[in-house]
């Protein structure tokens, strides 16, 4: 459990950071993903480590505004959690999955 807490704000509980919203499920499912569709597997080792770079890094913003949003106004935080974010993030994996098999999967194969 990882608590943070931004000082000088009316609102002191934080974010607690679980085991759904750290990010390792998207990483598994879009490794997965990858990984059975065709293509050279040197470009699906790259092009994964490019993702999970991506949604990581999507993850870590999307956590720092979540803990902003709590401190700030709590009262939409339980819409962003659940609405806006997991939009966010499954949009971004989505659009790698389509990079993935228009632009590099499918021109592997002709």
């Amino acid at each position: 459990m990882v608590v943070a807490k931004i000082l000088d704000y009316p609102y002191s509980h934080g974010v607690w950071i679980g085991e759904p919203c750290n990010g390792i499920k998207i990483f598994g499912l879009f490794t997965i993903f990858i990984l059975s569709f065709r293509g050279e597997i040197k470009n699906k080792l790259f092009f994964i480590t490019i993702g999970l770079t991506l949604l990581h890094i999507l993850n870590v913003l999307r956590i720092a505004v979540l803990t902003y949003i709590s401190a700030v106004n709590p009262l939409i935080l339980d819409f962003n959690h659940n609405i806006t974010f997991q939009l966010i993030i499954y949009g971004a994996m989505l659009s790698l999955w389509y990079i993935w098999i228009t632009q590099i999967s499918l021109k592997e194969n002709k």
